[in-house]
């Protein structure tokens, strides 16, 4: 850069001052970056509910449908928890990839006298802790999952043990598109005594909450 492409520039120091020069280059040079950021910030607002579509009538009217299922399934498959666990969105990762996150929450339960209730302890669980389980759930069969003890012993099974769970019995539930937005459960302090069945009450209870949730 000679002498003559310097004189613009010294003049409008010579007229602004050199701050207000170096305030307008900083901004020059970070609108593009604030522009990117924004953007995300409005992708993000958009893939969140807006809570505000939904009453508190509605929401209680909503759970206390899913309870009267889960009571149901209680009752026809003598479980001693009946639970509704539900997916749901963690914003995105820093970075390029912008990898969304994905969490898991026990939202709805009902369970037998004497019983723990688990709803307080399992939620906001990393779906990276059900990796396996997780590639289960894509198939439209019941799973049967048993928490057996051992070195081995997972995370999950280790919290499941602890509440005195041995068998769980998972169908999953699924949005009007089909894609699976949870999963209905039935757990057992010890196994059933005829999974046949206990397998159909947890498909007929997963088609139930499939329906409530979509309407």
């Amino acid at each position: 850069m000679d002498i003559e492409q310097l004189h613009p520039i010294l003049d409008l120091i010579e007229q602004h001052g050199l701050s207000v020069i170096l305030l307008f280059l900083i901004i020059f040079w970070l609108r593009p970056k604030l522009d990117r950021m924004w953007s995300i910030v409005l992708e993000m607002r958009q893939t969140i509910p807006d809570p505000s579509r939904e009453s508190v009538e509605e929401l209680v009217e909503i759970n206390s449908k899913i309870k009267e299922c889960l009571s149901r399934l209680m009752y026809d498959s003598k479980c001693q928890w009946a639970q509704l666990w539900q997916f749901h969105n963690g914003a995105y990762a820093i970075g390029k990839s912008r990898i969304p996150f994905m969490f898991l929450s026990l939202t709805n339960e009902v369970c037998e006298d004497g019983c723990r209730e688990m709803r307080v302890e399992l939620a906001q669980l990393p779906l990276s802790m059900f990796d396996s389980f997780a590639s289960d759930l894509l198939s439209r069969s019941v799973i049967v999952h048993q928490y057996t003890e051992g070195i081995q012993q997972r995370k999950m099974e280790k919290i499941m043990h602890e509440y005195g769970a041995n068998v769980a019995f998972m169908q999953t539930v699924r949005d009007e598109d089909g894609k699976i937005t949870g999963f209905i459960s039935a757990v057992y302090t010890d196994k059933p005594s005829n999974n046949e069945f206990t397998k159909e009450y947890v498909t007929i209870a997963s088609q139930r909450v499939s329906a409530i949730l979509a309407s």
